[in-house]
């Protein structure tokens, strides 16, 4: 079994027997919660989706999560019908976010994955534009509802009635197809982030308030309704508790989301650009590039020759080579490439949604191929902070 996807209580029969009873509608809460359609969610802050690539569909790649192999070797211990179970689930995850993400690239949205783990799925995108926001994530549970009104109606014709819950002792395929695609459909309009209800609700409210606005009630509002389920998840089930504290999180993010951008409006990276820190070059060791960072403070440092910037060294390159060899060895060796540079001009609240996508942290400002400034993550955030 998987205790932390099902709710599987042992009841006892009229002959004493027992048997086990997956709730799906529990079973579908957890991975539910990050039914999401856009990049920024708290899981987006891990630099990299420790995954590969199984396929494409519709020119989209899929991937799994390594962790989500996890998920893969529980449920076939739990048996091949906990296993078809998953199967359906996260199949249904699957069908959601490629319906959020065929009527984004519909409106001309770049998909770059879709990505399946443990907790649901991620849809890698852009930024979606404000007027086509309603359409694009309403379209994911209603796919899901119609489904379930669909499957509903193939049961009814085949002569009964579909139940919500499965048994494995009397497991039907059709009845978890059709609670799991009705609950997550009901649970996504919920009018809290990082749930498309959220922004639903965000699109209706900003018809009357400005965007910032909106997305401050709508956020507090999503909060509330999370202090509420936590309360009723200390009574009745935990896992209510854990889904409460991603929606209150995933809120709080959202809003730094929103107010960031909004206190990036009409600046340039020249208004914001720190001076440029102390730089290395190629043929320096490895030892000064570790003594660098630890003077400057900064686990990334700059790589410039004939005043060109060419590269960029972490502190987990430096952390590769083993002590004894960086007095030997050279930046020329280690270093990557720039992720980003930006011109003086470049807007700021275009630069800072690019470095949010592309989960970059540092961004160079450079004028004729020559370094004069930077601007780090946390730059952005500090003006929001300042701002208000």
């Amino acid at each position: 079994m998987l205790p932390f996807l099902f709710d599987a209580p042992t009841m006892a029969t009229e002959r004493g027997e027992k048997k086990e009873s997956i709730l799906v509608s529990r079973a579908i809460m957890l991975p539910s919660i990050f039914i999401y359609q856009h990049v920024y969610i708290i899981l987006e802050r891990r630099s990299v989706m420790w995954g590969f690539t199984i396929g494409r569909l519709f020119g989209i790649p899929v991937k799994l999560d390594v962790t989500f192999l996890l998920v893969l070797a529980l449920a076939l211990i739990g048996g091949v019908q906990v296993f078809l179970l998953i199967i359906i689930l996260f199949g249904t995850v699957l069908y959601h976010e490629f319906v959020h993400s065929l009527v984004a690239r519909h409106y001309g949205v770049r998909i770059e994955a879709i990505t399946l783990f443990p907790l649901g799925g991620l849809s890698q995108m852009e930024e979606i534009p404000r007027e086509y926001e309603l359409r694009i994530a309403i379209v994911g549970p209603l796919s899901n509802l119609i489904l379930a009104a669909v499957l509903y109606v193939a049961a009814m014709a085949s002569g009964s009635a579909p139940t919500m819950t499965v048994t494995l002792d009397s497991l039907s395929y059709l009845d978890a197809f059709f609670s799991i695609n009705l609950v997550l459909g009901a649970f996504n309009l919920v009018p809290a982030f990082p749930l498309d209800g959220g922004r639903i609700f965000r699109h209706l409210l900003a018809q009357r308030m400005d965007y910032t606005s909106a997305t401050k009630m709508s956020v507090r509002i999503g909060q509330a309704l999370a202090l509420v389920l936590a309360f009723i998840g200390a009574i009745y089930n935990w896992f209510l508790i854990l889904i409460a504290f991603f929606i209150f999180i995933s809120g709080m993010g959202e809003m730094t989301l929103v107010s960031t951008k909004e206190a990036l409006k009409g600046r340039t990276m020249a208004d914001i650009m720190r001076e440029m820190p102390p730089v290395l070059s190629p043929d320096d060791t490895v030892e000064d590039a570790r003594a660098m960072m630890e003077d400057v403070k900064e686990h990334v440092v700059p790589v410039v020759s004939d005043g060109i910037l060419v590269g960029i060294v972490h502190a987990d390159d430096v952390s590769s080579v083993k002590p004894f060899l960086r007095e030997s060895a050279r930046v020329k060796d280690i270093y990557d490439d720039v992720p980003m540079t930006a011109q003086p001009a470049s807007p700021a609240d275009e630069i800072f949604q690019t470095i949010e996508q592309k989960r970059i942290d540092v961004v160079y400002v450079v004028e004729d191929s020559m370094p004069i400034g930077v601007v780090y993550k946390r730059d952005f955030e500090l003006l929001t902070t300042l701002s208000t």
